[in-house]
């Protein structure tokens, strides 16, 4: 299963690289990475401010605990080389010195020399004291490999602590940066909240205007009301028009709504001499 996950990556890398390399390939990873930022650009800066945060805390949370771990497991690791190397220096110590004890007695001895209360023939001790010899040496190379990886553990331990502490300082500057910019974005807001409010006063302003011009419109006709009343007294008004009188009666009113044919009017009597 691994491996085809492994065949199927590198396949997938080499489609990725290929598309790269064609025209339309690198106009499409144009296209994506334009995309990206302006993605990017579009995060409000106090979204970013806060993505900036968490990351300073991963150091406090992630970074930097894992720094203190490795500065703890390297001085430690110092510390007990330093226990190993003085214990081995001290055995070091006293077997050269038994050994060049040893050396003087077979030097002054003629036939036989002393070896543990024992007389032993000056070959046989000789012999013993080469292969003595050789052990002391090769305790000397270990001591030597001891004292040479102490070193190194110590170099480590300086170069990694510096490394923590410029991070330490590093993570508080930017600490402080992130505060900084966070009290210059909310100075900003004040003034864009400043300059909104005074286009709303502006548009108040507008208003005020209109009303009172409709006002003036008002106090106009008023007035015109007013003039007029001056001009042509009480009777400012032109008459009304009188009604002519009604000539029609009451039965011909009638004989029209019933259909009927009116009336005639009664025939006056012919005058004298017509």
């Amino acid at each position: 299963m691994f491996r085809k996950l492994l065949v199927a990556a590198v396949v997938g890398g080499l489609a990725v690289a290929a598309v790269k390399c064609t025209k339309l390939g690198r106009y499409a990873w144009s296209e994506i990475r334009g995309a990206w930022t302006q993605a990017e650009n579009d995060i409000p800066l106090e979204k970013q401010i806060a993505m900036l945060e968490e990351d300073v805390k991963v150091l406090d949370s992630k970074t930097i605990p894992k720094k203190i771990h490795e500065l703890a497991e390297i001085r430690a690791e110092r510390q007990l080389l330093d226990q190993q190397v003085a214990t081995l220096e001290k055995s070091q110590k006293a077997t050269q010195e038994a050994l060049a004890a040893r050396l003087k007695a077979i030097k002054e001895a003629t036939g036989h020399v002393s070896v543990d209360g024992k007389p032993v023939p000056v070959a046989e001790a000789l012999a013993a004291l080469e292969r003595d010899t050789r052990s002391w040496e090769l305790g000397q190379q270990t001591l030597t490999n001891l004292r040479t990886a102490r070193d190194q553990a110590k170099q480590n331990g300086d170069v990694l602590g510096d490394q923590l502490k410029a991070l330490v300082a590093q993570k508080e500057d930017l600490s402080a940066k992130i505060q900084v910019l966070k009290t210059k974005l909310r100075q900003v807001r004040l003034q864009q909240m400043k300059s909104d409010h005074q286009a709303d006063d502006g548009e108040l302003a507008r208003l005020k205007a209109a009303t009172q011009e409709l006002e003036k419109k008002v106090l106009t006709e008023e007035q015109k009301q007013a003039v007029t009343t001056e001009v042509y007294g009480a009777k400012a008004a032109p008459p009304a028009a009188v009604a002519a009188p009604v000539t029609t009666s009451v039965t011909d009113l009638e004989s029209r709504i019933n259909g009927s044919k009116p009336a005639a009017a009664p025939t006056a009597p012919p005058k004298a001499g017509d």
